[in-house]
């Protein structure tokens, strides 16, 4: 049986004075890559997950973490473990 790997994007909008809680929260809590956008309170953050629920888990916490305004799921692919082991052909 391959293992699914669960790849998700995300747009998360805080308050300015909450944005680097929330970045710690992501980083502490899952695999996640954290990228600054530029503009007060919003930053991507892109998550490897296992499974659907633990995504969901997640954005569950983070949104309920004080001064997040709101996150938005803006991609969710599934691959599995085999072909992301064997990385990108050059």
């Amino acid at each position: 049986m391959i293992d699914k790997v669960h790849i998700a994007g995300m747009l998360i909008h805080t308050r300015p004075d909450a944005m680097l809680k929330a970045m710690q929260m992501l980083r502490d809590s899952s695999t996640a890559e954290i990228h600054e956008t530029g503009l007060p309170g919003k930053f991507v953050a892109v998550l490897e997950c296992a499974h659907e629920r633990e995504l969901g888990k997640i954005i569950d916490a983070i949104q309920a973490a004080p001064g997040v305004i709101s996150v938005a799921m803006t991609s969710h692919f599934i691959e599995d473990s085999v072909s992301l082991a064997a990385g990108m052909p050059e």
